[in-house]
């Protein structure tokens, strides 16, 4: 079923219409590279949906799926990933000191 048979399905709630769309614009905005990793757990998610009518789950993903395309989007975090990757590992810190230094480095 395609997002717009979806959206004219009325056996299917419209949280589970504004998901479907929700998903659509998500997976168009992710990199490529995640794009598998992304659909082998949408599967799982719409399964147990289809397995349990229980929406939440899916929702849940859904928005997870959003802030990561959000974020894809947003430079200052691209260029953080990109600064994080040529970074040196370092030792590993508590939590409150890694905070301290995030603050720190981008105010």
């Amino acid at each position: 079923m395609s997002v717009t048979d979806i959206r004219h399905n009325d056996s299917v709630s419209d949280d589970v219409a504004r998901a479907a769309a929700d998903i659509k614009a998500a997976l168009r905005d992710l990199p490529f590279e995640q794009q598998e990793a992304v659909n082998d757990r949408l599967f799982e998610v719409a399964a147990q949906y289809q397995a349990t009518g229980q929406v939440d789950p899916l929702l849940h993903y859904i928005q997870s799926l959003t802030m990561t395309a959000r974020l894809h989007r947003n430079p200052a975090y691209v260029k953080s990933l990109h600064e994080a990757d040529s970074e040196p590992v370092g030792d590993v810190v508590d939590v409150d000191t890694f905070m301290t230094r995030m603050q720190e480095r981008h105010g």
